[in-house]
Order: structure tokens, then sequence, then C-alpha cells
């Protein structure tokens, strides 16, 4: 069968979102998976979908997913980007923070920000200041 034809079978459209979700099998993570030959086509239907409708994506990068449904295969949902611009657009601890502008007690995080003890906060240069110098008299004190 015409690999088009299979692939456009799997799709059921929202019609609020235009989203094309994928109806087929599914990895774990909530991709769609999109075989032809008994072979998954890098595995995933989103990329199947845009290389088919749009054109290639450019060699390292990967497709991000702009109405943010991991199993959407509409190519106008879709951009190609590098992997680090895609981290930082998601809503992983690594793109939460990259939005961030202010640190937990209100100061402006600007160029010159630390990472605060845990990985999913920062903490700004005055906070951390402040806390080196709360370390040091605690130090002196015992």
């Amino acid at each position: 069968t015409d690999p088009e034809i299979r692939f456009r079978r799997k799709i059921s459209i929202d019609e609020q979102t235009e989203c094309w979700r994928w109806t087929g099998a599914h990895y774990s993570n909530g991709y769609a998976i999109f075989c032809l030959g008994g072979k998954g086509v890098q595995g995933l239907a989103h990329r199947w979908s845009y290389e088919h409708f749009v054109g290639p994506i450019p060699n390292g990068w990967t497709i991000d997913h702009l109405c943010r449904v991991r199993d959407c295969v509409n190519p106008k949902h879709m951009e190609p980007v590098e992997f680090r611009e895609n981290v930082l657009r998601g809503y992983g601890p690594s793109g939460n923070n990259a939005r961030k502008t202010h640190c937990p007690r209100g100061h402006l995080l600007s160029g010159g920000y630390h990472h605060g003890p845990r990985n999913d906060w920062r903490r700004c240069r005055i906070c951390n200041t402040e806390a080196a110098r709360r370390y040091r008299e605690k130090k002196r004190a015992a």
C-alpha cells in the first residue's frame, strides 16, 4: 500500500486544535510510531510526516511540536530546530528555568546568575552573596 494512504488512515483530526492525532501505535513517552516495511521510519510518525509533506529535516536537528502535543503529526504544527532550542522551548526544568526572569525572592535574574542547590531553580547573585555571607557567619560562630 501507498505509505501516505497508510499514514492518513491512522490520523484523527481534532477540529478545535487542528492537531492530527495519531491513532496508531505509540512509544511509552507518547510519541507516535509509523513503520514502513516492518521498520520504524526513524521510529517517529511526526518526523515522517514533516519530511513527506514539507521536506528534509536538517542533519542533527529535531522536530519541535509547536502545539506541544506529542502525538500530533500535522506538519503545520512542527518546526525543525536544534536540540538545545527544542529543550529550552519545552516544559522540563531546563526550559522552565530559561523562561524565569526573577529569583524566588523577586530579584531580577540577569546574565550573571548562579544555579541553586537543586536543579529546578536558580539563585541570583544577590541571594547567592547573602547565602555565602550567612554561611561564613555561621562557620565563624561555630
